[in-house]
């Protein structure tokens, strides 16, 4: 699973709210993918580790979806997967990093419709900044 990942340019990652989080399987992935003289090193004894990822161009999408709207001002304190997410793709040297939130998915077909539609508003935008080409080309 870690060498398929790093011969990729483009990550698309969906996965839904759980508990403040995401699900575990996926905090299993990542636990595969970061590995030692891989996705990181450790320079020397008592350095911190760098990640070893900024070799090409690569971007992640983050598609999350959750029941609720949450305010961007209170998302950091109630999204804690998303910025785990953010901040480990980012330490292992992934630069650029996009997200689309799904939120008010609700309870109701009708809540999930409009969360949906609303969600598909900012897919072009999200794909105008993943430069495929310059990934490809690279």
């Amino acid at each position: 699973m870690c060498n398929q990942f790093i011969e990729a340019d483009v990550y698309v990652i969906a996965a839904p709210m759980w508990s403040l989080s995401f699900p575990a399987p996926l905090k299993e992935y990542i636990d595969c993918i970061v590995q030692a003289d891989k996705t990181i090193t450790f320079p020397k004894k008592g350095e911190k580790p760098e990640g070893l990822l900024n070799d090409k161009p690569r971007t992640v999408v983050y598609i999350q979806s959750s029941g609720e709207n949450i305010p961007w001002m209170t998302r950091p304190m109630f999204n804690k997967g998303l910025d785990y997410i953010e901040d480990i793709m980012k330490f292992m040297g992934i630069s650029k990093f996009e997200r689309l939130l799904v939120d008010s998915t609700g309870t109701t077909e009708q809540e999930r419709k409009e969360a949906i539609e609303s969600a598909k508003e900012k897919i072009d935008t999200i794909i105008e900044k993943v430069d495929i080409r310059e990934a490809v080309l690279t």
